[in-house]
């Protein structure tokens, strides 16, 4: 009887040891298993640090991000990419250096005067209630863009980029207005964001170059990271892309003229007009 007791015991003894070690081992596998995704997670993802998420931030490879801050622009691009005619086609030189001290002015002005439309066109609507106010395309596009000022503040933050250079590239692309699809060289005005989207449809499956949205999306970053059109039609997400693809040409050639031209085309001459129109919106931006 007394051995039966000890054999008894000792087993039970076993068996708590036992259980107790699945259990730590358990514990063990769980909080391996968390970290692991933590580290998944922050080690792909770099998000913008504000209260908004772009949903086309994952489509898209981080390692594009901007890390040329410290590039210094001479005024002129590059050694090799002189703009010598800006003086005498737009007045005083000016430099993408430069140019975040002179955007916080500039915003203020352009608030005052997108004010001053709205005022204007209600007082138009009080004087003569049965005819409708004329909206000049320059109104048009002021509006617009103070639609979009947020996604422009956000996106040029994450890249690093000043906003008021994307603004001028969306100036220049697409006067600001998120259905515009260029194919073959002709663009196209949907009204709606379905029409928009036959459009794309139609293009992609003819294999005829198009170019989508705020920022004129090419089709050769749509296929390469298999961007779906309907995330593009959005702005804030086509303003990212944009964005996403200056970078690139600022980390490898600093925030200068050469880069803001290979936006549109790597071609010499066509890069140097572009970058010519570019700045000339930039002037205009800041004199708004």
């Amino acid at each position: 009887m007394l051995q039966t007791i000890i054999i008894d015991s000792g087993f039970e003894t076993n068996i708590k040891q036992e259980c107790l070690l699945k259990g730590v081992f358990a514990k063990l596998i769980f909080i391996i298993a968390f970290l692991a995704m933590f580290f998944l997670v922050s080690g792909n993802r770099e998000s913008y640090s504000g209260e908004t998420s772009f949903g086309i931030e994952k489509k898209l490879p981080v390692k594009a991000k901007n890390t040329s801050q410290k590039v210094k622009d001479n005024g002129n691009g590059s050694e090799d990419f002189r703009l010598n005619n800006y003086q005498q086609l737009y007045g005083p030189n000016l430099t993408l250096a430069n140019l975040n001290t002179k955007i916080y002015v500039s915003n203020q002005n352009r608030s005052a005067n997108i004010s001053k439309i709205e005022t204007e066109g209600q007082t138009t609507i009080n004087e003569n209630s049965t005819a409708k106010p004329k909206v000049t395309h320059q109104e048009k596009l002021l509006r617009r863009e103070a639609s979009y000022e947020d996604s422009f503040e956000k996106v040029g933050a994450h890249f690093h980029i000043p906003s008021l250079l994307l603004k001028a590239i969306a100036r220049q692309e697409s006067g600001c207005q998120p259905f515009v699809i260029n194919i073959q060289g002709r663009d196209f005005y949907p009204k709606t964001k379905e029409e928009a989207l036959e459009l794309c449809t139609y293009a992609d499956k003819n294999n005829l170059s198009y170019d989508v949205g705020v920022m004129q999306i090419n089709r050769y970053w749509i296929r390469k990271y298999k961007l779906p059109h309907t995330l593009l039609l959005n702005p804030i997400d086509n303003i990212y892309t944009g964005g996403f693809i200056l970078a690139q040409h600022i980390k490898r050639n600093g925030l200068t003229w050469r880069a803001v031209g290979y936006y549109h085309s790597q071609t010499p001459w066509r890069a140097l007009d572009y970058a010519q129109k570019i700045r000339k919106h930039l002037l205009n931006l800041l004199d708004s």
